[in-house]
C-alpha cells in the first residue's frame, strides 16, 4: 500500500474533536458505495506530464477491493 500518514498532533486534534480518527465504526456493505477511479495513463505511465509515481502503488489494492465488494 502507498505510504501516507497523519501527523500525531493532527491525529490528537481529530480525536479530541470527533472522539476517534475514523468517523465510521464499521462499513455496512448494503449501504456502502464502491467507487472506481479511472487510472488514466497521464497519471500512471512513466514519463507522462502528470505522472504520479505513488498512484502506481495503489493499483493492486484497487484490484483487490473490487474482488471483495
Amino acid at each position: 500500500m502507498h505510504q501516507a500518514g497523519i501527523l500525531d498532533e493532527v491525529r490528537e486534534r481529530i480525536t479530541r474533536r470527533r472522539g476517534a480518527v475514523s468517523v465510521f465504526d464499521r462499513i455496512v456493505p448494503r449501504r456502502t458505495a464502491h467507487i472506481v477511479v479511472d487510472l488514466q495513463n497521464g497519471f500512471m505511465a512513466p514519463g507522462q506530464v502528470l505522472e504520479t509515481p505513488m498512484a502506481r502503488t495503489i493499483v493492486a489494492n484497487r484490484r483487490n477491493a473490487g474482488r471483495h465488494a
